[in-house]
């Protein structure tokens, strides 16, 4: 407790070693010190005498009540005996007892001697540290009377200058880590008066086991004072360690900036290592201004870049792939807007005006040119980096630069488009569809004879796949080194049933079956992959009745409503004395007619629905007729639904037109647009005839069947009910 205060007359007293009796110590009072593992672990000292944990004897404990008095004196001067501390008790085997017993009449026979006191100081905290009394007082604080207090302690037990914690660390460790510059200033003094300066110069550069030193304590304390106070004594401090993470390392990687410059200016020589076999550019990358500072520094002193961007760490990255994986544009809201507008309608190259070419990608480019030729362990260069992290700033630096890097093939033999289409990294897609200058990559295949369409199939993405076939250079025939095709993979990916035919696969199948791409000449059970069309009636059906289960209470829920809508009516009812008692009053108004055919249509629909999904819910019915139950009831449903939003508009319309006839108009259009929501189906029928107009203009477009199954929404057709059959997978074979 003195040591964490700061109380010099008290360390002091308990250091004096006096012989004078003192009161007995309460029985139930303990004090507990750890003491170093030459030693016993834990001492128990009561009132009564220093019990030898467990042993109730108490032969000399008992007779010798100033000894343990002065004992638990000493003691609690480094422990805590606040309430918070549970006491200490423990049962150990024989050997143990006998060693504690060594230890504790080796206390009991030093009491009144010099040194004893400097075995007590060996003792350590109850912290997981485990720190010695001169650690806690370099790490208490930095005033006059901490100072003291370490030279009184450091005058009794010369040796805990040198001691290490649990973790290695030094009490100079501590001093430094907790910025304390007086503090750290007097050790250091005191280790030079102790064997000269070479001996402090070691003391210094002594790593804990971490493997940071004094300096990299300081920089974490984030005193400057004590960073060139280290510095004055020894500018080689900034080169240990030769390995791993150094201190200008660590200065950068916790934005400590003026730190970093501070090295700069006073360290003779530095250290550029940082752990996993990176080095500062590794690390500045990721931080604004870092990077540039940092090359302006290095030009200051006319050290070169070169190798520092060439260096590669454990997985071979050097600094310009970590570069090209982060460096982005501003996302304002312009940019945003931008990338929506990509998204749906393509590539504007109004978007590559807007690219800031400032940034970590570009100022490594100018400092060593080279290193975007310089492959990872994977094999993949800095544009194969940029395209699966979708930075398109990136991307379009480096082949504005050198656009023969587009034809830079990975480990795998893939351009940067088939990374970006196996990443699903759209934006770089559709930059690459659009720019004339990368036709020569469009139809490249990897070392598996993939080409990019082939692995936009595969991925089932519907806009990467639409931004390639979209473009016109774009081979559609092409077979991978199995004899498959991209018809052949978009068949095999799509499940034999229960599968929307309006998700992406199913449109990436029918605007290759349009375009008439070629299919393999193996048979079906030949290719290479596993065939998706191969039913799994039990998986099926356990999909189909909770399929059932869920549009079961969304159809008895609309049902519900549309009964309690038709006898509660907008407007009310006629008064008894009315000549038509009981009637609506705002009946034979054309909007109150609608209203009610309206609620009608979603009752019945929704009625029917519901008798549908009672047999498709049922597995002892046949699973194809379980299948045509679901597929007729989820048509009759979103029929439900749609007329129950139109029956509320109308419902509003009714009672706020004739006191409020915009607010009932914006009611009107807010359910209209709202209704949108539910044609998905349609929206998607709209993306494929627009992919399609792109590749073979407008009138191929008009005169593809897509519009044929358009209207098929709106009728039955057939026995099967093909209106209804959005689960049905589309025919193809």
């Amino acid at each position: 407790m003195a040591s964490w205060n700061g109380d010099c007359s008290e360390l002091e007293n308990l250091l004096r070693n006096n012989q004078q009796e003192q009161e007995t110590t309460p029985a139930e009072d303990h004090f507990i010190i750890q003491i170093s593992e030459q030693s016993s672990r834990v001492v128990d000292v009561a009132g009564e005498g220093i019990n030898h944990l467990g042993d109730n004897t108490g032969s000399e404990g008992s007779n010798q009540p100033s000894q343990a008095s002065a004992n638990s004196t000493v003691l609690q001067a480094f422990t805590d005996t606040s309430e918070d501390n549970p006491l200490a008790s423990s049962s150990s085997t024989d050997a143990n007892l006998a060693q504690q017993e060594s230890t504790v009449n080796a206390v009991e026979e030093g009491a009144h001697h010099p040194a004893a006191i400097s075995f007590l100081l060996n003792g350590v905290t109850f912290d997981s540290e485990e720190d010695s009394a001169l650690h806690v007082v370099a790490a208490a604080g930095d005033t006059e009377q901490y100072v003291k207090c370490a030279e009184m302690i450091y005058g009794e037990a010369t040796h805990l200058l040198d001691a290490t914690n649990k973790n290695g660390d030094t009490p100079l460790h501590r001093a430094a880590t907790a910025g304390n510059l007086n503090m750290v200033s007097r050790l250091m003094a005191l280790a030079e008066n102790k064997h000269g300066g070479r001996s402090m110069k070691s003391l210094l550069s002594k790593t804990n086991k971490a493997g940071e030193a004094v300096l990299h304590c300081a920089i974490r304390g984030g005193n400057i004072d004590v960073i060139n106070k280290l510095l004055s004594k020894d500018p080689e401090l900034g080169r240990v360690p030769n390995e791993d993470t150094s201190p200008l390392f660590l200065a950068i990687s916790l934005r400590r900036l003026d730190i970093a410059a501070e090295l700069f200016q006073l360290c003779s020589a530095l250290s550029y290592s940082g752990p996993g076999g990176q080095n500062i550019v590794h690390i500045a990358v990721f931080q604004d201004k870092a990077l540039q500072l940092l090359l302006e520094w290095c030009r200051s002193k006319n050290l070169s870049m070169v190798q520092l961007t060439r260096q590669a760490d454990i997985y071979g990255s050097t600094p310009l792939h970590l570069a090209a994986s982060v460096d982005e544009w501003h996302r304002s809201f312009s940019i945003l807007f931008m990338d929506f507008m990509t998204a749906h309608f393509g590539f504007p190259f109004c978007v590559l005006h807007r690219i800031e070419r400032k940034g970590p990608t570009s100022l490594l480019i100018e400092a060593n040119k080279s290193s975007l030729f310089q492959p990872d362990k994977m094999g993949s260069y800095p544009i194969h980096v940029a395209a699966a992290a979708g930075r398109v700033k990136s991307v379009v630096i480096i082949l504005e630069r050198f656009p023969s890097c587009a034809t830079l093939r990975d480990g795998r033999g893939r351009a940067f488009l088939h990374v970006a289409v196996e990443k699903k990294k759209w934006v770089v897609v559709a930059f690459a569809c659009q720019s004339p200058q990368f036709e020569s990559i469009l139809n490249m295949q990897d070392s598996e004879g993939n080409s990019a369409l082939c692995l936009a199939v595969e991925a089932g993405d519907q806009w990467i796949f639409n931004c390639l076939f979209q473009n016109h250079r774009v081979l559609l025939d092409l077979s991978n080194k199995n004899g498959v095709t991209a018809h052949d993979l978009a068949d095999l990916k799509i499940p034999g049933q229960f599968y929307f035919s309006r998700n992406p696969r199913s449109m990436i199948l029918r605007a290759l079956q349009f375009a008439n791409a070629a299919v393999s000449d193996s048979r079906p059970d030949h290719m290479h992959g596993k065939d998706t069309r191969i039913i799994d009636e039990d998986k099926e059906s356990e999909k189909l009745t909770n399929a059932s289960q869920v549009m079961g209470v969304v159809s008895v829920l609309v049902a519900t409503v549309t009964f309690a809508a038709a006898f509660t009516l907008p407007g009310g009812y006629r008064a008894d004395d009315h000549d038509d008692a009981g009637t609506p009053t705002l009946s034979g108004s054309y909007a109150f007619d609608a209203f009610v055919i309206s609620v009608a249509l979603a009752f019945i629909c929704s009625l029917l629905a519901t008798v549908g999904l009672i047999f498709s819910g049922f597995a002892s019915v046949d699973y194809s007729v379980r299948g045509r139950f679901s597929d007729r009831s989820k048509l009759l449903l979103h029929s439900s639904v749609r007329s129950l939003a139109v029956a509320f508009a109308i419902a509003i319309y009714l009672v706020m037109a004739p006191v409020a006839l915009k607010t009932a108009i914006a009611v009107c259009i807010i359910i209209c647009i709202g209704l949108l929501y539910q044609n998905w189906a349609f929206r998607q029928d709209i993306i494929l005839a627009n992919t399609i107009r792109k590749r073979f203009g407008i009138w191929e477009a008009l005169g593809c069947s897509i519009f044929d199954e358009v209207f098929q929404n709106f009728f039955f057709i057939g026995n099967n009910f093909r209106a209804a059959s959005i689960f049905e997978k589309p025919l193809t074979r």
